[in-house]
């Protein structure tokens, strides 16, 4: 692989804004791709050396071949359709912001064309690549592993106006936002094998599936967990997960604190913060993964997986 890459960014809006910032810093070179003239213009004046196209993905195609790697940053409701342009113009790698689609019908299809098309498609879960979890990883592997974990996935719901989104991400909220808390869980505890899961309340008018979500199981590898979120209630994320050694804690997510056996103390883990302090949290470690074809990222059949996952926490 070339030092550096010529990379097209799908989207230009904040989100898309964060991955230019990471590709300019890595020294790649960036296209960017976007529908609406006004944030073209923004990306254009914060990111002089860019190139940049207004007029949407399927116009753009029309006369222009995809490079060999491809960001897609769009709103939830075009990402599978950015994918299925981009996998059957050739493109072969593909980042996509997550959840790619809430259909698994749809992701499913997606998975079999990138196949046929032997693409590679990976979800951007960037909480994945956070300095927290990454440090959160060596130590369950020096512990010797993980012995139980619980997770909440709790919203700030006094901070959500459901004006602003679809009603398909309205109604698929925990899709479209709590899978981030979710996904990191078993990233770290392991994938799910049996679960119970539970759904109670009606405090969230825009979100008919529930307001209170409680649940137990086993991983795959037989490692027990729980989780509750109540978004009725004050609250916020948080992941526990707990070794023969220490019980390490995510809240907020991107710090990683850590109670060590025979303490009742907690406290801070030392480690060097400084990537998810200049760029987005998790961002610029997940570019890196990516473009190394790092295994650690979801890829788009494992996608599969936990959509049969979320919709069994949420009843959807």
């Amino acid at each position: 692989m070339p030092n550096y890459l010529k990379i097209l960014v799908v989207g230009a809006g904040s989100i898309a804004r964060e991955y230019v910032k990471v590709l300019e810093a890595l020294g790649h070179q960036v296209l960017v791709v976007g529908r609406g003239e006004k944030n073209i213009v923004e990306l254009k004046s914060a990111h002089p050396d860019v190139e940049a196209f207004s007029g949407g993905l399927g116009n753009w195609l029309q006369s222009n071949k995809p490079p060999t790697n491809a960001i897609i940053a769009t709103p939830i409701e075009n990402l599978a359709a950015s994918t299925f342009c981009l996998l059957q113009a050739g493109c072969k790698n593909i980042l996509v912001e997550k959840p790619l689609s809430y259909s698994i019908q749809e992701t499913e299809d997606l998975a079999e064309l990138a196949r046929q098309k032997t693409a590679t498609v990976s979800i951007a879960f960037n909480r994945r690549n956070y300095v927290s979890v990454q440090a959160a990883k060596e130590f369950i592997r020096r512990d010797g592993g993980i012995s139980s974990f619980h997770f909440d996935f709790t919203e700030a719901i006094f901070r959500i106006d459901p004006k602003n989104y679809s009603l398909a991400t309205n109604e698929n909220w925990g899709i479209a936002n709590s899978s981030h808390v979710i996904d990191t869980a078993f990233y770290l505890g392991g994938k799910p094998g049996w679960m119970e899961c539970r759904q109670y309340g009606m405090a969230v008018k825009w979100h008919p599936a529930g307001s209170i979500f409680t649940g137990i199981g086993e991983t795959k590898e037989g490692v027990p967990f729980t989780y509750h979120a109540n978004w009725g209630c004050p609250g916020k994320w948080n992941i526990e997960i707990m070794t023969p050694e220490r019980k390490l804690l995510f809240s907020p997510m991107e710090r990683l604190h850590q109670q060590v056996k025979g303490e009742f103390k907690i406290g801070l883990v030392e480690i060097d913060y400084s990537l998810d302090i200049e760029f987005k949290p998790g961002f610029y470690q997940q570019v890196k993964a990516w473009l190394k074809n790092n295994s650690d990222l979801l890829s788009i059949s494992d996608m599969v997986e936990e959509l049969n996952a979320f919709n069994r926490f949420f009843s959807y």
